[in-house]
């Protein structure tokens, strides 16, 4: 499975023993699809976010370079990272299809179900409790320490009024959301898209 989503992704085979696990964990996290609509459509949806936002006058800060987001996969022990991409391979059998069923989820507010059903083929897929620890420390590094992080980042923006923050949808929900930490510093939060 791993060289079928890394051939669709257009890693060649013989490169496979040269990534360490995280980083081809990273990789298939991104579906083929959102990569082509990225060539496609020019500057990345971040990128294209600034763009607009700088347009209106509103400056932009990064909450975490790239650094800060692939130190969460490969930085890890090789084991750890082994485990992440075991989770990863079976979390996500059909990367076109979980795209679309995530997008969807997106557009109707479910977005908690998200990680859920990502769990729950994993779980189906890769027997015993490997998969729920790794799961569990997967959302806690990749989620709940982030939101905390940037939650921290973000507040001189917030104090001076009028700050858009844009993050991937899994960092909303929740009571380590970013919706409902920057609520408890006393922030009203809006849902723009």
């Amino acid at each position: 499975r791993l060289r079928a989503q890394t051939t669709a992704l257009g890693l060649p085979a013989q490169a496979l023993p040269a990534i360490k696990p995280g980083m081809l964990f990273a990789m298939i996290s991104i579906p083929p699809c959102t990569l082509r609509a990225a060539a496609t459509r020019g500057a990345p949806m971040d990128d294209q976010v600034r763009q607009v936002a700088e347009a209106a006058g509103i400056t932009g800060i990064g909450l975490e370079n790239w650094r800060d987001q692939l130190g969460l996969f490969i930085d890890k022990p090789l084991a750890k990272q082994r485990s992440l991409l075991r989770l990863g391979l079976a979390a996500n059998p059909d990367p076109e299809a979980a795209y679309s069923l995530t997008y969807r989820l997106y557009q109707e507010g479910r977005v908690q179900m998200i990680w859920k059903i990502s769990m729950a083929i994993a779980e189906a897929l890769i027997p015993g409790d490997k998969v729920i620890s790794t799961g569990v420390e997967l959302w806690k590094d990749l989620i709940v320490e982030r939101n905390h992080a940037m939650a921290t980042r973000v507040t001189p923006a917030l104090s001076e009024g009028g700050a858009m923050i844009v993050v991937g949808a899994l960092h909303l929900p929740s009571k380590d959301g970013l919706v409902a930490l920057i609520s408890k510093l006393g922030y009203t939060v809006e849902r723009v898209m």
